[in-house]
C-alpha cells in the first residue's frame, strides 16, 4: 500500500506555528495509522471519526487538543489530502 500525503496551506501554517506541539512526522504517523484502520488492514487505537455536514466525506483524527481533518482518495496510490489542522475550538 502506497500512501501520498498532501498538506493544505492552512495545515502547513499550523504545523510551522505549533512545531513544539506536533510535527509533520507525527501527523504522517497518525495518517498512516488512520488509513490502516479505515481499510481494516489492522485495528489501531486511534480516535478517528467520519464527518458529515461541512466536511462531508472527510475524516477527523483527535490527538489531545489538536484535530486533523483529511480526505482519502483510494486507487492504485492512496492520496490523503490534509484539509486543516487546528485546536479543538477553532477547527469546526
Amino acid at each position: 500500500m502506497k500512501i501520498e500525503i498532501i498538506y493544505s496551506k492552512g495545515a502547513d501554517k499550523f504545523i510551522s506555528k505549533n512545531a513544539h506541539l506536533i510535527s509533520v512526522e507525527k501527523v504522517d504517523k497518525l495518517i498512516v495509522e488512520a488509513i490502516k484502520n479505515i481499510t481494516k488492514e489492522i485495528k489501531t487505537n486511534i480516535d478517528l471519526k467520519y464527518l458529515t455536514g461541512k466536511y462531508d466525506g472527510c475524516f477527523r483524527i483527535r490527538k489531545g487538543k489538536i484535530r486533523i481533518i483529511f480526505k482519502v482518495e483510494s486507487g492504485f496510490i492512496i492520496i490523503v489530502t490534509i484539509i486543516d489542522i487546528g485546536f479543538r475550538g477553532n477547527i469546526y
